[in-house]
């Protein structure tokens, strides 16, 4: 039995987290403060209500051995530098606390959900792993120093082992209809709602979604394997415009998609699609669901 600690109570750690414990025997410990997801945790998993800056040097008992998911993130991919470069520098700040305590509490391995969506360039053809970053927003930036600082940590400590996981765009699951970000939960809370949607970014953008299911599959699998200190993409591989995503919502709610466009202060990323061959390797995972299947997944298991 594994002990997996995922810190952050938010859409992707719930998720996480319910999904390991729907499916394998392991020990699930999430940590976080109480909000609007925690109701919806399986009684499976264990829940503390704890900030994650508060973890400190006492709770090595917990975090000894323990595979640890870091699915915290405040910075949001549409904000631009004036509006967040404060909470930018502070959650640098308190990640690279969190990593040095991390050096001292035994665990075995550290996961950084890092994004796969945002610190590659704008390219036609799907990212790989090896290719250089060029993060174009703020929130792209401080997931790169990040993962910069992990190779740095490891270099100098080589008992110290991390993943850094390149997540692509996640959808359906649990949701909160205060998300604010992922279009296609956005787009389907606001068709429940009868409210306008506003949209950030041009209709002919190509993106990669990714059902949280087959995210939180892959997240569990690279986390237990063997594999370790390396970067792995998490996505499908395969591209679908915006237009072609509110043509596939259209049609399985039956609705004319109402929306606005906004204009947005970052550098508009026109394709963006993760090339999956490393970690189908690593994995062993090769099919995943198609979004006309996640589409039908949130339709029929809908929780706004």
């Amino acid at each position: 039995m594994n002990k997996i600690i995922i810190l952050g109570c938010g859409y992707i750690g719930t998720n996480l987290a319910n999904f390991i414990t729907d499916n394998y025997n392991d020990q699930v410990i999430i940590l976080g403060i109480e909000n609007e997801y925690t109701e919806y945790l399986n009684s499976k998993v264990e829940f503390i209500s704890k900030r994650i800056e508060q973890i400190n040097y006492e709770d090595v008992n917990l975090f000894k051995n323990a595979i640890v998911i870091d699915a915290v993130g405040n910075t949001n991919a549409t904000d631009d530098i004036k509006k967040s470069s404060t909470i930018f520098l502070q959650n640098c700040t308190s990640k690279i606390e969190l990593l040095n305590k991390f050096l001292t509490l035994k665990i075995k391995k550290y996961i950084f959900l890092s994004s796969g969506g945002t610190v590659y360039n704008d390219s036609i053809i799907s990212h790989k792993e090896n290719e250089n970053v060029e993060p174009r927003n703020i929130y792209a930036l401080e997931k790169v120093i990040i993962e910069d600082y992990l190779k740095i940590v490891h270099q100098e400590i080589e008992t110290f082992d991390y993943l850094v996981l390149r997540l692509a765009n996640p959808y359906g699951g649990i949701t909160s209809r205060y998300k604010k970000q992922g279009v296609i939960d956005v787009t389907i809370s606001k068709i429940l709602t009868h409210e306008k949607l506003e949209l950030y970014g041009e209709l002919n953008n190509v993106r990669d979604y990714i059902y949280i299911d087959d995210v939180s599959n892959y997240i569990y699998q690279l986390g237990i394997s063997k594999h370790k200190n390396d970067i792995y993409n998490v996505g499908t591989g395969v591209g679908i415009s915006l237009k072609d995503i509110f043509s596939k919502i259209e049609k399985a709610y039956n609705v004319k998609i109402d929306y606005v466009l906004k204009q947005i202060n970052t550098i508009n990323i026109k394709s963006n699609i993760l090339d999956m061959t490393k970690t189908r390797n690593a994995t062993n995972i090769y099919e995943v669901n198609s979004v006309d299947n996640g589409i039908n997944l949130i339709k029929q298991y809908n929780k706004f």
